[in-house]
């Protein structure tokens, strides 16, 4: 086990379950690999025939997204996080990967940003005051505010589907506030990882039901080397265990906009997948099947697109989009550093 270190994630987990910058030493393709014990993931690529066996053996509902050539293209901007300038800096740019622009511009880093849904704000972590707090500022980078009032550990913003909340993880522990930062409210109070229930340890937010009234998260255990996807109410109530497969480590859940499916990362091929969940059904498809690292799937404000950070095209992460099938894959960033984190606003 090693410290993760990396894009707001500073837990100490598994290789599996680490944040970007781990996973840039424990895939292949980095600088270094490791894994985690006793696991030794093996990268292999798939053959056509292969993949089409698989996919036939797992139910479809009859809502599955197919092949969408020639439909809607993308749209809306995506902020994502990058080291080309040294430190971490929150960017954004056309959903075509065009007029790529530093809005934070900090000594300190800046991690973990969300687009609000009118597209006129974003919120996002920040070390910048020796304090990991969260700030918001106009979608320009402008008018830079302080949210919460410095007791520091605050990840993962999420902004409610209206705009008049943010959620993000503190300590552990899922909380929720007003926009402007008031009104802070726990969702749990989390337990002791060593004997934590499931989903009550060690929570990172993955984002809101399209409803407002349900929040989806994972929660890990280092020392039983477990990890879980959890869907709540927001008002604490009626916790559901979505996924608890520890050789899958699934994590990064995040909620379409139609409300049917989680798109998340897994490791139960071998190397970091995208896959999607049937939320009704339980029925999942891996949309990535790629040799290399792909991870932290983010949903187009629209659901016909899931952006996503990958290493197949080089040694570091960038940013790429796929439709919501996993086809039409487009790379969108090429900088020689580290491109991670992205979210999708209108």
């Amino acid at each position: 086990m090693i410290a993760i270190e990396g894009l707001g994630r500073r837990l100490t987990l598994p290789c599996l379950v680490g944040g970007l910058s781990l996973l840039l030493a424990c895939q292949g393709g980095g600088k270094a690999q490791q894994s985690a014990p006793d696991q030794t993931p093996t990268a292999t690529s798939q053959t056509p025939a292969a993949t089409a066996s698989a996919a036939a053996a797992s139910p479809q509902p009859t809502w599955w997204p197919t092949p969408l050539a020639g439909g809607p293209e993308p749209r809306g901007k995506i902020a994502f996080v990058t080291f080309r300038d040294g430190e971490r800096e929150i960017y954004i740019m056309y959903s075509d990967g065009s007029e790529q622009t530093n809005l934070t511009n900090s000594s300190g880093p800046d991690d973990e940003p969300d687009i609000s849904p009118d597209g006129d704000q974003l919120v996002f972590s920040s070390d910048r005051e020796n304090s990991l707090d969260l700030y918001v500022a106009g979608a320009d980078g402008r008018g830079l505010r302080r949210l919460d009032d410095g007791d520091g550990g605050a990840l993962s913003p999420r902004w409610s589907p209206d705009g008049s909340r943010i959620a993000f993880s503190s300590s552990g522990t899922i909380t929720v506030m007003n926009a402007d930062g008031s009104e802070r409210r726990a969702v749990f109070e989390s337990q002791n990882e060593a004997t934590a229930e499931p989903c009550r340890g060690g929570a990172f937010l993955g984002g809101w039901s399209p409803d407002g009234k349900r929040l989806v998260y994972y929660s890990a255990s280092v020392t039983r080397s477990l990890a879980w996807t959890c869907i709540i109410d927001v008002d604490g109530s009626d916790l559901r265990v979505l996924s608890s497969d520890p050789k899958g480590w699934d994590v990064e859940p995040v909620w379409s906009p139609d409300g049917r499916r989680i798109a998340f990362r897994s490791h139960r091929d071998g190397p970091p997948e995208i896959y999607l969940r049937d939320l009704e059904t339980g029925a999942e498809r891996n949309l990535t099947n790629n040799p290399a690292a792909d991870v932290e799937p983010e949903w187009s404000p629209d659901g016909n697109w899931i952006a996503f950070a990958s290493m197949r095209d080089s040694l570091n992460f960038d940013i790429y989009i796929m439709r919501a099938d996993g086809s039409d894959v487009r790379r969108l960033t090429t900088d020689e550093a580290k491109d991670a984190y992205p979210v999708w606003g209108p």
